[in-house]
């Protein structure tokens, strides 16, 4: 249990200073802990009976989660945790241990190497609201503005996720997740989506801002 305790505080300090997700990190970092130390007390019983297996099974199918994990690096980080605790709750405690230390290092290598999902600007949010029709006249309808948006945020980002999209009477409203290599491009973003959309109310708030 000690193991598994420090494991999942490795674990933990690792997603906060090298994942790049848009959601809590703090507390999603608090989970991977209690979800390693949980993983571990449920295979330490089930191993010593067949019966208390199936019966686990049988248990945990009832379990519906209905909240759905959008950041691939967070699946990631979920993953690690049930594989510490189930390592460590099947006594394979050395593999587990190897495998789990190559897997941190080599992430962490690759996050400085520029070769993780987000460049060394980081992530932005950015919201945009703008009215559909009236005296808009470069997109006069949600799905040219929309189309115009993600054009004029790709032409400066490395990587642009819509995330959310909706109108509400006369107002469009969209927010992208936007991966900028350096830091000037967020002018030049601004600038490009203020061209393009004229009428438009753009607010960037810094991936450091939200987390």
């Amino acid at each position: 249990m000690l193991l598994g305790l420090i494991m999942g505080q490795i674990l933990a300090w690792h997603y906060l200073r090298y994942a790049k997700v848009s959601s809590n990190k703090t507390k999603f970092a608090g989970l991977l802990v209690t979800l390693a130390l949980t993983t571990l007390l449920v295979i330490s019983v089930i191993k010593t009976s067949l019966a208390l297996s199936l019966g686990m099974v049988g248990a945990l199918s009832i379990i519906r989660f209905r909240t759905p994990v959008k950041e691939p690096e967070e699946l990631l980080y979920l993953f690690l945790a049930l594989a510490v605790g189930i390592g460590i709750g099947a006594d394979q405690r050395v593999v587990t241990l190897i495998i789990f230390s190559t897997l941190l290092l080599y992430m962490a290598v690759a996050k400085g190497m520029g070769m993780g999902p987000v460049g060394p600007g980081g992530r932005s949010l950015v919201q945009v609201t703008t009215p559909i029709g009236g005296e808009e006249v470069v997109a006069p309808s949600a799905d040219e503005q929309l189309r115009v948006l993600v054009a004029a945020a790709e032409a400066h980002a490395s990587n642009v996720d819509v995330r959310r999209v909706d109108t509400h009477g006369d107002e469009f409203n969209a927010s992208l997740l936007v991966d900028i290599t350096e830091e000037t491009d967020v002018g030049r973003l601004l600038s490009a989506i203020r061209e393009a959309l004229p009428s438009a109310s753009v607010t960037v708030v810094d991936r450091e801002t939200f987390e």
